[in-house]
């Protein structure tokens, strides 16, 4: 049995020096034309801008002073893995299926329609899980030469993108771009978009009839997953002559290009009839190489994270690891040495239920959504129920008022019940 196979093996072996003679003396000396194609590839990614933030000026009036400080934010560089299987109808025409994985920075200060790296180091992992997958036809408009360019094909169609941010899924907006007046979700079906894919590939060499080597360019166009808004972010409100940001999302563009390794099944043109010489000498085995090494795992980082303390807003060292995604201070979990406690309002009943805020003498209510705000931008001016109070640096008697409700300066914004003026974010 063992001999029988042998020899099946050296047969199919020498059959495929015949099968290429032939094809030449036919005149077919490019690649094989497959019915259905299945590969995986990596390579690398560059993304266009996202979203615009810029600051404005509120003056009472539903025109407010723009102060031109426009800024564009963009995820960059990134590396990209993906699978792609594609069944020809016909030699020159197929459907295609692809789907790609792209883990990326959150969006970063950006100069230019693309920018590899920015110089925003508010995040330095790569914390964003982004997900291209679309649907589309595939051509092969050259499947007639007999040249190497026989194998290229085009591929245009459409999907979606979905971004899946590191940590819990929740109903929350990632803190550094809702301060910026956007908001990218947690929750990955409030971060998914459509999209429309085109692109362009190759096979660059045959390793055996059945496998070889591909590469492809492409570009995905779609609308921003950082939203805008008052659907996502809720109407701007604040006294008159205060600065607040607003953001404006982009069409972006996600450009790739990729490597890989490609399997080739079926064939339109049927194989010529190899004729099976006489048995020769088994072939040498061949001297399997070891596996690649593990991976390294990222190095921790050293990062600042805002925390209310003895009622003051300060900012505590914390160890972050990028591959689990945990803060850790002192090696404890960063929930365990700085818990949401008495002095955050996350569980406070009245915080809760809605209720007002009873501070001097006046009935404050909550609206719009929590905000990050930074250590100098607030000072601590009295306290609700155990719970500090803070308002914008400099004010006695505001009309706003700012309650910590989790660590990492999450601030829940009140105002009196008598409402200033102020215009709708855009």
């Amino acid at each position: 049995m063992k001999l029988t196979m042998r020899l099946a093996a050296l047969a199919a072996l020498l059959a495929i020096p015949a099968e290429r003679a032939q094809a030449q003396e036919m005149g077919m000396e490019g690649p094989r034309v497959s019915r259905f194609d299945l590969g995986v590839y990596a390579g690398g990614s560059l993304t266009s801008r996202w979203y615009e933030s810029r600051t404005i000026t509120l003056n009472g009036t539903a025109t407010p002073v723009e102060n031109d400080d426009a800024q564009d934010y963009a995820p960059g560089y990134a590396p990209v893995f993906g699978a792609q299987a594609t069944f020809w109808v016909s030699p020159m025409f197929g459907v295609r299926a692809h789907g790609m994985y792209a883990p990326m920075k959150i969006p970063f200060a950006s100069d230019g329609f693309f920018d590899a790296s920015g110089d925003d180091e508010t995040y330095d992992g790569r914390v964003m899980n982004t997900y291209f997958y679309d649907l589309g036809l595939a051509v092969r408009p050259f499947v007639r030469s007999t040249r190497w360019y026989r194998s290229a094909y085009l591929f245009a169609g459409g999907g979606g993108v979905t971004v899946d941010l590191a940590g819990e899924d929740r109903m929350e907006c990632e803190a550094v771009t809702f301060f910026r007046g956007a908001c990218l979700a947690y929750e990955p079906d409030l971060a998914s978009v459509g999209q429309g894919t085109a692109g362009a590939g190759i096979t660059l060499f045959e390793i055996t009839p059945m496998f070889g080597v591909f590469g492809e360019l492409a570009a995905h166009i779609y609308d921003s997953p950082v939203h805008v808004g008052d659907g996502f972010m809720g109407p701007i409100r604040a006294p008159t002559g205060s600065t607040v940001r607003i953001a404006d999302d982009r069409t972006a563009v996600t450009g790739r290009a990729t490597i890989g390794l490609k399997a080739m099944f079926g064939d339109f043109t049927p194989p010529p009839v190899a004729v099976i010489p006489p048995p020769a000498p088994l072939p040498v085995p061949v001297e399997v190489a070891p596996p690649p090494p593990a991976p390294v795992a990222p190095a921790m980082q050293q990062i600042q994270v805002c925390v209310v303390q003895d009622g003051t807003v300060t900012n505590v060292t914390a160890m972050y690891n990028p591959a689990a995604g945990d803060t850790t201070v002192n090696g404890q979990p960063f929930a365990t040495a700085f818990p949401a406690g008495a002095q955050y309002a996350a569980n406070a009943t009245w915080f809760i239920n809605n209720e007002p805020v009873m501070f001097q003498n006046r009935r404050f209510v909550k609206y719009g959504l929590p905000r990050v705000l930074g250590v100098n931008e607030v000072t601590r001016v009295g306290d609700f129920m155990g719970v500090p109070v803070f308002a914008e640096a400099g004010q006695t008697r505001p009309d706003v008022v700012y309650v910590p409700v989790r660590p990492g300066c999450e601030f829940q914004p009140y105002q009196t019940e008598v409402k200033t003026g102020g215009v709708r974010g855009e």
